[in-house]
């Protein structure tokens, strides 16, 4: 009987091993973290009292998930339009309208994406978030319970007012590009508030900010530890596929030498898209965004009145991106008067 019990023990032990190290390695190698994102994305514009750091997470993945979207060789301008229209309507604020628009917008981009993915790793997809939601929801309980048990100190309000107006102060300055400020009010945030519930999300803005500042190493850094301290939460989701996201930009990195001296070799690439095209949307994938601008300033010369409207359509963008609102309208309008007459 005893044996019977060990051995029953020892089976069960073995299959939660067995499908921890599946799920583990699924994550790793199988999971599409674009996607992964865009899930996290709609949960938290559909959660009603999701907290702001949540939100300023939202933002930054959108954003980022759109400049990969925008910079592909072959770029979805659907599904990069919508991403962007995602990110400026969480720009202009967290009301319910504003999030309504979200939920549609995000909701079409998950339809369009999943699309493209395999039947099987569809259906495995559909598997591994039932057994992700059962885990979060065991570890969401076994949080209520230890917050009964053990209370955390209730923050005065002088300091929940500070460190609101840390994060605030924060986001401006990311949303106006200021990033060595806006990496400065992140840090000071979870310097001086490290056991608050949200540090996980700012940890996570912080390396968003650092990766546009393509301070790769730190920003790589700060998302591990994040993932090692959050482990089955939205915070590691996020962090890892902002760990992809990195891997993809240094990738983009190492090629750009080889872009450069072909076009020094050849000038008359310069005004094609598998030259001076490709080479500013590889500035603009690393976060180079002057260099990017200037040679699609460059551009704007070309004799090929569709590619003079694409380097239109990238130049609104990165003043978008950069708060530079006035400007990007400007270059929006352009183009569409161009088209119009085209």
């Amino acid at each position: 009987m005893q044996k019977t019990l060990i051995g029953v023990i020892l089976a069960n032990a073995l299959v939660l091993l067995a499908a921890f190290a599946f799920f583990t390695l699924y994550a790793q190698f199988a999971l599409d973290y674009s996607l992964e994102n865009l899930r996290f994305a709609l949960e938290v514009s559909q959660s009603e009292g999701a907290p702001k750091a949540d939100h300023r997470a939202l933002r930054s993945s959108l954003e980022s998930l759109a400049i990969e979207e925008l910079t592909k060789k072959e770029a979805d301008f659907k599904t990069a339009a919508l991403l962007d229209d995602a990110v400026y309507a969480i720009r202009q604020g967290f009301d319910p309208t504003g999030l309504a628009r979200v939920q549609i917008l995000l909701s079409e981009v998950l339809r369009e994406k999943s699309r493209g993915r395999p039947l099987f790793l569809r259906f495995a997809d559909s598997i591994y978030y039932f057994f992700k939601d059962v885990f979060e929801l065991a570890q969401s309980i076994w949080g209520y319970y230890q917050r009964r048990s053990h209370p955390e100190p209730d923050i005065s309000t002088s300091l929940e007012a500070v460190s609101a107006l840390i994060l605030n102060e924060a986001e401006r300055t990311e949303m106006k590009w200021d990033l060595a400020e806006a990496e400065r009010y992140y840090q000071e945030f979870l310097d001086r508030f490290p056991g608050r519930p949200e540090r996980g999300f700012v940890g996570i803005s912080l390396a968003h900010v650092l990766t546009k500042m393509r301070r790769f190493d730190e920003a790589e850094s700060i998302l591990k530890s994040i993932q090692l301290e959050f482990p089955g939460t939205r915070e590691e989701t996020v962090a890892a596929g902002l760990v992809e996201r990195i891997a993809v930009i240094q990738e983009r990195l190492a090629r750009l030498p080889e872009l450069e001296n072909r076009i020094k070799a050849r000038p008359d690439l310069l005004f094609s898209e598998e030259g001076g095209l490709e080479l500013a949307l590889s500035y603009l994938a690393t976060y180079q965004m002057e260099r990017a601008h200037s040679l699609l300033r460059k551009l704007s010369e070309a004799p090929d009145p569709r590619l003079r409207a694409k380097v239109l359509l990238y130049r609104g963008w990165i003043y978008q991106w950069q708060g530079e609102l006035e400007r990007s309208g400007e270059l929006f309008q352009m183009l569409k008067s161009e088209s119009s007459t085209a």
